[in-house]
């Protein structure tokens, strides 16, 4: 599990953020002051009326993120906003979806 230090406060607004969109998620980003990065995530009532699919999908992903969190640059405030396609996947397709999407390669470009 994620130290406290690492999740984005739910109030925080991010500046200009930068969207990445997959299917099945929504990355938005910013560049912090900070040394480490930061993580949200949103999972809306629409993909499952019952908490405890919600957080389901939201483990899954925390997870995929956490092992991804040393390889990453550091810096960021990251936002993910999870779809209905997330719902069903398991960890490794979750990992090749995140994969796919260049995630150290646009950190580095903002």
């Amino acid at each position: 599990m994620f130290a406290r230090q690492f999740r984005l406060p739910f109030n925080k607004r991010l500046p200009h953020p930068v969207s990445v969109y997959s299917p099945s998620f929504i990355l938005k980003y910013a560049k912090s002051n900070l040394e480490y990065n930061r993580y949200g995530f949103i999972v809306s009532k629409k993909i499952d009326k019952r908490a405890v699919a919600r957080n389901e999908i939201k483990r899954r992903f925390r997870a995929v993120i956490e092992q991804l969190h040393p390889s990453l640059p550091q810096g960021y405030d990251l936002l993910f906003i999870l779809k209905s396609d997330a719902k069903g996947k398991t960890y490794k397709e979750l990992l090749v979806e995140l994969g796919k999407t260049n995630l150290t390669r646009r950190l580095e470009t903002v």
